[in-house]
């Protein structure tokens, strides 16, 4: 056993991995685009990016393939059984005999709410993804979710709010102004067909960069302010909905975290308020670094590593920088 462990963080926006040794040392890390095979450039390019990604990190590490005990991937869209299938068949082609998990990159904070896997993960970042894991089993939230969630849902929830108010059929929004501002048009009307037309440029993670602007009005502008209140409802609703399938009882270890809620702004102060409003009365904490780190623990521990907080602390210490340009409304340099 060389404790040598892979973690794979693929996003809608990035893809990041990093090789990690089985004291916490980072050896190499590799960055890329979308690793989402639901994105919009289909499934062949994400699992490009992936590859491409670990062979960064390998390269760095100087590492190779067979030297790994474990690789654990942590992927947005890797929702059915079918898309667990490609990636198996990915994987098995590029890397033969690599011993390694698949995840939903939902469970990518569930070693941050607690290092022995149990609890709740909860991620806003450009889109929105919730798992858990109990004495009941583990069970992620990925196209199960029916509402709009993350910056790009936020945003999207607030040009919709724009288009209806242009039309006389919603409230009026300062929303209207700042987006067609920021989007580069002179109307709402011009930006609804950049929006909506064949080929247009606004892909969810391009509006996803929009959010701060949105998170701006917060305590300004009641329709934005709606929106977030139900976002966070929402959020809360889903997270009740996994602690009662996966067996969790109160006290409920949660950490949140993404682009959205890294950070103390109006969306996480409202989620965090729902989720300590709920009746299972969770202990949560505010995860403001990279995913990654999670990734990485749950590498090691299924690697056969005994997690600790020494290891824990280094591994958080040398990922605790942007790997890429990401969704953030500004960063603290409070601890996980």
């Amino acid at each position: 056993m060389s404790g040598v462990v892979l973690a794979v963080d693929g996003g809608n926006t990035k893809t990041v991995a990093a090789v990690v040794d089985a004291d916490g040392r980072v050896l190499g890390q590799g960055f890329g685009g979308t690793g989402d095979i639901y994105g919009p450039d289909g499934e062949q390019s994400a699992v490009v990016v992936v590859s491409d990604v670990i062979d960064q990190a390998l390269t760095a590490a100087g590492v190779q393939p067979d030297d790994l005990d474990h690789a654990a991937f942590h992927l947005a869209g890797l929702d059915w059984d079918s898309d667990r299938e490609l990636w198996e068949a990915a994987i098995g082609r590029r890397w033969p005999g690599l011993p390694h998990t698949l995840r939903n990159d939902g469970c990518t904070l569930l070693r941050v709410a607690s290092l022995d896997g149990q609890g709740l993960s909860v991620v806003l970042g450009t889109g929105g993804a919730l798992a858990a894991a109990g004495p009941a089993g583990e069970h992620a939230l990925s196209f199960w979710i029916q509402h709009a969630l993350g910056a790009a849902g936020l945003v999207d929830g607030v040009f919709r709010a724009a288009v209806l108010a242009e039309m006389g059929m919603g409230p009026a929004t300062a929303a209207s102004d700042v987006l067609v501002r920021v989007m580069g048009y002179s109307s709402v009307e011009e930006a609804l067909e950049a929006r909506t037309r064949r080929g247009g440029p606004w892909t969810f993670s391009r509006l996803a960069a929009l959010a701060p602007h949105v998170i701006a009005l917060c305590g300004s502008d009641e329709v934005v302010d709606g929106l977030v209140e139900t976002m966070a409802s929402v959020v809360a609703q889903y997270a009740t909905h996994l602690v009662e399938r996966c067996g969790l009882g109160t006290g409920v270890p949660v950490a949140v975290g993404g682009g959205l809620l890294s950070t103390p702004n109006p969306v996480h102060r409202a989620v965090v308020d729902h989720l300590r409003a709920t009746t299972w009365q969770p202990t949560v904490v505010t995860h403001h670094r990279p995913a990654l780190i999670g990734v990485a623990l749950d590498a090691l521990a299924l690697a056969g590593v005994a997690l600790d907080d020494g290891i824990a602390a280094r591994v958080g210490e040398q990922l605790d920088r942007p790997a890429a340009p990401s969704v953030e409304v500004g960063r603290t340099s409070e601890g996980i």
